[in-house]
């Protein structure tokens, strides 16, 4: 039986204007966990303050073309599954172990991407560079016991979680043939 209460308060700024706009913010969870094992008869309380911060920046340089900054904050919790799973007794080679000692992971990304859209030629662009790092992102071990054949997979905090992925794209109309090209190549990277 698990009870979680979460309070988040948050503010926000804005700025618009006819090239620039600007926002950022930040938002803050209280969070409770009350965890009770009726089986075992225990109680585990746990108390989580998490944090949201995000802001983004986009320059219209002109018509149909910008620039934009993103930057997204966010606190991921540990699951009641991740900390103290219903015992299977289906599948007994291979057991999945709770940790309460799981700590709630944060997640940073960042994007940079700029669009451009010719009207009068038909002609388009577009690129965009993605970064997320996740801390105590929360990961599965397995651990295999030859004497018994039992595999036993038990969530834990690892770091040094990061992906990055870059997309793009360009594209015009050829009037005599009356159709679109598009060419978008991708990268990503884990």
């Amino acid at each position: 039986k698990q009870r979680i209460t979460v309070n988040r308060p948050s503010f926000k700024i804005s700025y618009n204007d006819k090239k620039i706009k600007f926002n950022m913010g930040a938002g803050f969870g209280f969070t409770s966990f009350n965890l009770d094992d009726i089986t075992l008869g225990k109680n585990y309380k746990r108390g989580y303050t998490n944090f949201f911060p995000a802001a983004s920046f986009t320059y219209s340089y002109k018509s149909n073309h910008s620039l934009r900054l993103n930057y997204y904050g966010n606190t991921t919790q540990p699951t009641i599954n991740q900390l103290q799973p219903l015992r299977n007794n289906a599948d007994l080679f291979n057991q999945y172990k709770g940790n309460l000692n799981l700590k709630p992971s944060f997640s940073n990304s960042f994007s940079i991407s700029h669009n451009g859209y010719n009207f009068l030629k038909d002609r388009w662009m577009y690129q965009s560079v993605n970064v997320n790092i996740t801390g105590n992102s929360i990961t599965n071990r397995q651990t295999f016991d030859r004497s018994t054949g039992i595999t036993t997979t038990t969530p834990e905090n690892t770091n040094g979680n990061a992906n990055i992925s870059l997309w793009s794209g360009i594209g015009f109309k050829s009037k005599k043939l009356d159709t679109r090209f598009n060419i978008g190549p991708n990268l990503n990277y884990s």
